[in-house]
């Protein structure tokens, strides 16, 4: 190229020069080439220092101020500012919850759970929330389980049902390895409220805090009905079996309700 001529032979041989057709495509790229230099951050070195360190990735977020800068693990500092612009508070007492299904020790037990691992208040809500549906739902299985249970026993407890079926479920309650009430069947149900009279009984020997039920069965108070009607004393005339008849009188109602439960 004629621009060229006056240029050394080692100049002549550059390729990078032979894109540009004359001095001012030349001329016009070194003042683009000088301008884009003003507006580059240069990348430090392994050897810089902390200071010149610094000042480059102040440069950085000048300009990217979206970015975020990774902390630094051994400085409790900047790895709280880290934390604090995810969103995670300073203590459990950031993170809210106003719903309903959960009670207040696991709604506290949740936030220390979320803390520690560092859970965002977004993060909180969405697994709070979600730890609510599940627990509704769990107590909706064990409606419908009760319900169930309730269909098939009702006939044989009667009106007996809802205090036998409390002393089973504390009995399953306070011995985990037996399952869950849900997961019971009717027989299994007859065999625990079973078991839990037995230790009840031995509870009660000892003196030991003792929950009994109240109800009876159908076929225990049509028992209690003909032991009472086949007792002598019932119909006595004697006024010394007056105190006594009338304990009984006061049973007849109760037990011809439990008798008849539909």
């Amino acid at each position: 190229m004629e621009w060229m001529e006056n240029l050394s032979d080692e100049l002549k041989e550059s390729k990078s020069l032979r894109d540009f057709k004359d001095v001012e495509a030349l001329a016009n790229a070194y003042i683009q080439t000088k301008a884009m230099q003003g507006n580059s951050i240069r990348i430090h070195g392994p050897d810089a220092s902390e200071q010149a360190v610094a000042e480059n990735y102040q440069k950085i977020m000048k300009h990217f101020p979206h970015l975020v800068m990774k902390p630094d693990a051994n400085n409790a500092e900047q790895t709280k500012e880290f934390y604090a612009m995810m969103g995670v508070p300073d203590s459990v007492d950031g993170y809210s919850w106003d719903g309903e299904g959960l009670d207040d020790t696991i709604v506290s037990e949740l936030k220390t759970l979320a803390h520690d691992t560092r859970m965002s208040k977004t993060q909180f809500t969405k697994y709070i929330v979600k730890m609510a549906e599940m627990q509704g739902a769990t107590n909706q299985q064990s409606e419908e389980a009760r319900l169930r249970m309730g269909a098939e026993l009702k006939n044989e407890w009667g009106m007996a049902f809802e205090d036998r079926y409390a002393v089973v479920e504390k009995h399953l309650h306070d011995n985990p390895g037996l399952g869950d009430v849900s997961q019971q069947s009717p027989a299994q149900m007859q065999a625990h409220y079973q078991m839990s009279r037995s230790l009840n009984g031995t509870k009660q020997m000892n003196q030991q805090p003792y929950v009994q039920d109240s109800q009876n069965t159908p076929e225990e108070a049509k028992a209690k009905m003909k032991e009472i009607m086949d007792n002598p004393v019932y119909f006595s005339s004697d006024p010394k079996d007056r105190f006594v008849q009338a304990e009984m009188r006061k049973k007849i109602p109760q037990l011809i309700r439990e008798s008849n439960p539909s």
